[in-house]
């Protein structure tokens, strides 16, 4: 299904182009994605604020990894799609064992729901 998404995507803009109504939704669809974007920032800022309060250390590492899961996530709008991506990283740069990635990321995967709440929100 992922990799027919963006046709569709592509096709919706195509339809709003043809009906002439593009140039009127295009910048209001922008601006709330980029809204969006702004406020998964900050709202990973305070997790991993915590996160890195909480265990001693320098959460930062971890945004060196974060663009290539964020952009899956952002543009197939699923986090279900990024899980693969994290684990891989998990595994090579961070030296976590397989049979622990495999398990701990799916479980803990319900925190993006935070992210599902700021989009639907905004």
């Amino acid at each position: 299904m992922i990799p027919i998404l963006p046709f569709f995507v592509g096709l919706s803009f195509l339809g709003l182009a043809y009906e002439g109504s593009l140039s009127r939704h295009l910048p209001v669809f922008i601006m709330m994605v980029l809204i969006v974007i702004v406020g998964h920032f900050i709202w990973l800022a305070v997790l991993y604020g915590i996160g890195g309060a909480l265990s001693g250390r320098n959460p930062s590492q971890v945004f060196r990894h974060y663009a290539p899961a964020y952009l899956t996530a952002v543009g197939t709008m699923s986090s279900a799609a990024t899980l693969p991506l994290n684990i891989k990283v998990c595994e090579e740069e961070f030296g976590v064992d397989e049979s622990i990635a495999s398990f701990v990321l799916p479980l803990g995967m319900t925190i993006n729901m935070d992210g599902t709440a700021i989009m639907q929100v905004i």
